[in-house]
């Protein structure tokens, strides 16, 4: 009830009936086979027809209508409210029941006839029907099933034509047969049969999609409208998987003998991995997908890419070679390390070309007969980093430079400074250098040499009241300790006392 109304005495008439029963059990009715009870036989019994009533439902029922007691009662020629409605509380001549029937007389005071009527009154004389119940009897008309049985075949029939579907089931002895179908063309059937099972989906847009399944064979496909098929076959000697689209297919063949692919171009994208049996990658298998191929000998006729890696087994990339455009310095095929770079030739030299030029040639010795070398031709041996490194370095000599002409030392005056012609300083040294002669430890020949030993200049420095800085004739290296010297710098020593001698004859000698 959603309101209250009070009459009172405003009624010509008043017909009061002996209150009913209270309910004490409800009937929900769902079909002919099916119906949920509430409650028990001690009060009145509610029979209600609901083709989507549950047992909570008819529960929930029960308990609200348990709390009340419906007493019959009708009132003529009443001044009831325009206003008041079905269901609301309605008092009268000290009464209080529901508002159930109302009928209006139109005449000066707008009078009603209502009240609350017994059941059999309420079903002939007041047929109001809500708009749910309306809905739930219309639905049930438009929704229908059928049962037919013969000899040969069982067969099941539901439509809805609410929702648009339909279903059928034909059973047989050597066959079972469901289809579901819908108005806008989709369709899903299902088939079992002695030899085999079958499940095929269809939908608006012309895509079906089928499963075989039989003793010796099982079989997925996927088609659609513009001709793609998508097909997987299994058997007891291998797995098929083809696909094709316009004119084009492509097709792999996995048994216990290998994998064969056959289609006009073979690309792999995102995580996709086959991997045989046999250990680990490297080792009889092989790990294909969107980034790698791994496994342990690839041969083929041509490689193509941009860059290939080189790693050992079992580790991470060790090196790599760059592919690009090769025409400058700066775009060229680079064959880079992340640590050490060797290149070998087991049986025989390495070489290095440029432009059909051979450029570096590592000669092991054994073809020629010579002694193993490096050889540089058709080029110069130059640095890109003028007087930055040297070479060999105090630990790490050459044994002999062989040279058809004197070497080219610089000596350009705009290569130096503080420049002095005051030699005088070095008078005391001069007199103090100790030539010797001596054999090499390392020496082959057995000959000897003359110079001087690198400990008695360092000393003859000393003495001469100079420091380390005023003569770079010797050197000693700050690693090793060992000393060295460049006999060039005493060139100018020799000079400079030949031109003072040479001064010295001419005054005593008279010559001007």
């Amino acid at each position: 009830m959603s309101d209250k109304v009070y009459l009172g005495r405003a009624v010509g008439q008043l017909s009061e009936s002996p209150a009913l029963a209270p309910v004490s059990k409800v009937v929900l009715l769902v079909d002919d086979d099916t119906a949920y009870f509430a409650g028990d036989e001690t009060g009145r019994t509610m029979e209600l027809t609901c083709p989507y009533g549950t047992q909570a439902m008819a529960n929930n029922i029960l308990a609200s209508l348990r709390a009340y007691t419906y007493r019959p009662i009708q009132a003529q020629d009443a001044l009831l409210d325009p206003a008041a409605e079905l269901g609301d509380g309605l008092t009268v001549g000290g009464v209080y029941t529901v508002l159930a029937q109302t009928e209006l007389t139109f005449d000066a005071l707008m009078t009603c006839d209502g009240g609350a009527p017994g059941k059999t009154e309420q079903e002939s004389e007041y047929r109001y029907q809500s708009p749910v119940l309306s809905d739930i009897q219309h639905q049930i008309a438009r929704t229908r099933s059928e049962i037919t049985k013969t000899a040969e075949e069982i067969r099941l029939y539901v439509v809805n034509e609410v929702e648009g579907v339909e279903s059928e089931l034909r059973l047989t002895a050597n066959s079972l047969t469901v289809q579901i179908q819908s108005v806008d063309g989709r369709v899903s059937t299902l088939s079992q049969t002695l030899d085999g099972f079958s499940i095929k989906v269809s939908d608006i847009d012309g895509r079906v999609g089928s499963l075989s399944l039989t003793v010796d064979k099982f079989e997925t496909e996927v088609s659609g409208l513009n001709g793609a098929v998508t097909k997987i076959e299994q058997k007891v000697d291998g797995i098929t998987l083809s696909a094709q689209t316009q004119g084009t297919s492509s097709k792999i063949s996995l048994t216990s003998q290998g994998i064969e692919i056959s289609s006009a171009d073979i690309t792999f994208q995102g995580l996709v991995t086959f991997e045989e049996l046999g250990g680990s990658p490297g080792a009889g298998s092989t790990l294909i997908n969107g980034a790698w191929l791994q496994t342990g000998t690839v041969s083929a006729s041509f490689l193509s890419g941009e860059q290939i890696l080189l790693r050992p087994a079992n580790d991470w990339a060790s090196g790599v070679i760059d592919i690009t455009g090769a025409s400058t310095s700066t775009s060229a095929i680079e064959l880079r390390s992340f640590g050490a770079l060797r290149l070998t030739g087991l049986n025989g030299d390495v070489f290095m070309q440029a432009k059909g030029m051979q450029y570096l040639h590592l000669v092991t010795g054994v073809a020629s007969g010579t002694i193993p070398s490096v050889v540089v031709g058709n080029g110069s041996l130059l640095t890109n980093n003028p007087l930055a490194f040297s070479l060999g370095l105090p630990g790490q000599k050459w044994k002999t430079a062989y040279l058809a002409e004197p070497a080219s030392i610089g000596s350009d005056a705009n290569m130096k400074h503080s420049v002095s012609y005051d030699t005088s300083k070095y008078d005391a040294l001069f007199d103090l250098l100790k030539p010797v002669f001596y054999r090499y430890n390392h020496g082959e020949s057995g000959r000897y040499h003359t110079g001087f030993i690198a400990q008695d200049v360092e000393e003859a420095v000393k003495n001469a009241g100079l420091e380390s800085t005023d003569f770079a004739g010797y050197l000693k290296d700050q690693k090793t300790g060992e000393y060295s010297l460049r006999y060039e710098e005493f060139i100018s020593l020799c000079v400079d006392q030949i031109q003072k001698l040479k001064q010295r004859v001419k005054k005593l000698e008279g010559i001007e």
